[in-house]
């Protein structure tokens, strides 16, 4: 399996909810039944703690959501202020829906693609799109850990912990391996935080997801 999923085209935020925008195509068969191209729209919703839930998942028509698709496959970009606002209801209580349960709903690699995927882009935004300037320009990639720490007394290994947590509440399987490949450093340094965090209570073991 790849470390990451394919990414969504766009997120987009307002307040504590996020949305992404994932375009998915049919390739064109004998029987010429494919029904076309979809857009698939995964909310979230953060609790007071700042982790995120899963509000919704939504098929929709093409150009449905108004946002384009990307020029470049594999790209992530930030919708425009405002454009969730459509999506989305603001007074409604908190509640959440179980992403393990709709995993189990889509095929293996369908739900990672959008629920890691979606996960990976609220959580990353800004390291990857920082990334694909530089590879647009030919110029060098390093991960840190520092666009994903929003605490100033968050350490990295309990930053590590929250982000593990986390993916593996959204169904992850591989949440070390997503970390590491993220961040740009091995697979080994994660786990070594990962286990410095159950030492000091920050992450509890074992720690898996549902994913099959």
């Amino acid at each position: 399996m790849a470390a990451l999923p394919e990414l969504p085209g766009w997120i987009g935020f307002e307040g504590p909810w996020a949305g992404s925008i994932h375009f998915v195509d049919y390739p064109e068969n004998e029987d010429q039944d494919n029904f076309g191209p979809l857009e698939v729209l995964v909310v979230s919703r953060e609790d007071k703690d700042g982790q995120a839930w899963l509000q919704e998942v939504r098929f929709l028509l093409a150009g449905s959501s108004g946002l384009p698709k990307p020029s470049k496959q594999n790209r992530l970009g930030v919708a425009p202020g405002g454009w969730l606002k459509q999506w989305i209801r603001p007074e409604a209580p908190f509640a959440f829906m179980d992403a393990n349960s709709v995993d189990d709903m889509l095929a293996k690699s369908v739900g990672r693609r959008f629920l890691t995927g979606h996960l990976i882009a609220l959580r990353f935004h800004e390291l990857l799109t920082a990334r694909q300037v530089l590879e647009d320009n030919s110029g060098s990639y390093e991960g840190n850990l520092k666009f994903i720490i929003s605490k100033q007394d968050e350490t990295i290994t309990k930053a590590t912990a929250r982000l593990y947590k986390e993916l593996t509440q959204w169904g992850e399987t591989s949440s070390a391996m997503v970390i590491a490949e993220l961040e740009g450093v091995s697979v080994i340094t994660v786990r070594n935080r990962l286990q410095s965090a159950r030492k000091s209570g920050d992450l509890q073991s074992p720690g898996s997801g549902a994913r099959r």
